[in-house]
């Protein structure tokens, strides 16, 4: 699907935030050197890569996948644990942290990018309030532990987001590199501790990642996930997390904020329509993603005063 005039229109993160717009339109970003270290606007500092889209994206607009971020914002409680599944270079590590988690575990299995992932973990390991929040895996997340072939097309390079273990059904040529692989069974296992919100990005795997989770969505051990799905409520994935006792609500960005999307018909999505949230508490989803506008680009969340509101609300 192709953006249309009124998505591209739809941009929260320049109408809360017009000097990015300025800057953009009038080419005054972060600079053209591709390896830059830039401030969040949590004031936590990221090593990202400008050449490539989710680089060039933070660059631009200080912000990505804003729904999910805000999510992230409404959703964590204070000192609880969250994964982030498909971390890349730990940008929605960075969101949590500044929502205030109190253990953010994070799998990232391309060496590459895991290694800039640590890099800018480190960082945040220096930030006063942060240190110790971060564990970092260089796990592929997958049904079984092991290991497996992870698909780096040769799009890799424009797009740092690519890398699969379903790329042989996705694409002609690619290089191969194998990883290992861990169940979200065993990790949480390991920690004995409920995971309050988890996001997964990790392209098209989502299914084989909770068929590895099922003793613990049995169990209910984590409350929300976040997660990117094109097939919607029909979807293998959501239909596993279905039969769970899961409710599935997509998950779009609005002028006036998250929206929340209770009826989701196959075939009728728009541009940007692939962000879902399961919940087990489908009350504590609806009040928290109710209100308007965004509070992750509040003052509050710029100043790293978020948790702290929560605590209190």
């Amino acid at each position: 699907m192709r953006m249309g005039v009124i998505e591209w229109l739809n941009r929260p993160e320049y109408v809360y935030q017009p000097g990015k717009l300025i800057r953009r339109v009038f080419g005054r970003g972060s600079g053209r050197q591709a390896m830059q270290t830039v401030e969040l606007r949590w004031k936590l500092p990221i090593e990202i890569d400008a050449s490539e889209v989710i680089g060039r994206l933070i660059s631009h607009h200080g912000i990505v996948e804003i729904p999910v971020v805000e999510a992230l914002f409404r959703l964590i409680d204070p000192g609880e644990a969250v994964f982030d599944v498909g971390a890349n270079i730990g940008y929605m590590t960075a969101v949590a942290l500044a929502a205030g988690a109190g253990k953010v575990i994070s799998f990232e299995p391309h060496p590459f990018i895991f290694a800039r992932l640590a890099r800018n973990a480190e960082r945040w390991n220096r930030e006063p309030g942060f240190a110790g929040r971060v564990d970092i895996r260089n796990l592929a997340v997958s049904s079984e532990k092991g290991h497996a072939v992870l698909c780096v097309p040769e799009s890799f390079a424009g797009n740092n987001g690519m890398a699969s273990l379903e790329g042989k059904a996705r694409w002609r040529t690619f290089k191969e590199v194998e990883v290992a692989t861990a169940t979200l069974d065993s990790v949480i296992a390991e920690t004995t501790r409920p995971v309050g919100v988890m996001k997964v990005d990790i392209e098209g795997h989502e299914y084989q990642a909770f068929k590895g989770a099922c003793d613990s969505l049995q169990k209910r051990m984590i409350r929300d996930i976040i997660y990117e799905c094109f097939e919607g409520a029909d979807g293998e994935a959501s239909k596993l997390l279905a039969s769970y006792g899961y409710t599935i609500f997509g998950l779009r960005s609005s002028l006036a904020g998250p929206a929340l999307l209770e009826h989701l018909e196959a075939g009728k999505r728009s541009y940007g329509d692939h962000n879902l949230v399961a919940t087990l508490d489908p009350v504590r989803l609806r009040n928290r993603m109710s209100h308007k506008g965004f509070r992750c680009l509040s003052r509050a969340a710029k100043a790293g005063a978020y948790a702290e509101a929560w605590a209190k609300h």
